[in-house]
C-alpha cells in the first residue's frame, strides 16, 4: 500500500532541536515542503493566516516557499529540454 493511501499515521518522530522533552499529549503533522505541492499550498494559507500575529514568521515562509517552487520549476524545465 502506498503512503497516501494510509491515511493518518505516524511516519515522523519529532525532537526539540536544543534536546528538550517534547510535551508528551503534544500531536504534531509535518509536511514536507520540497516534495508536495499541497504541502506548499497548506503553508501559503498558514503564512497568511499568521501574517499579523507573527510577520517575521509569514515573511521566512514565504521566502522558502518562493525558493522551493522556484528550484522546483527550473527542475522541471531542464527535465524538459
Amino acid at each position: 500500500m502506498m503512503a497516501k493511501e494510509k491515511g493518518l499515521y505516524q511516519k515522523y518522530k519529532v525532537t526539540k532541536t536544543n534536546g528538550e522533552p517534547i510535551d508528551e499529549d503534544a500531536q504534531y503533522f509535518v509536511l514536507r515542503m520540497d516534495k508536495d505541492p499541497d504541502a506548499i499550498c497548506a503553508l501559503k494559507v498558514y503564512a497568511w493566516l499568521i501574517r499579523l500575529e507573527n510577520p517575521i514568521l509569514y515573511s521566512d515562509l514565504l521566502l522558502r516557499l518562493s525558493f522551493i517552487e522556484e528550484t522546483i520549476l527550473s527542475s522541471y524545465r531542464i527535465e524538459r529540454k
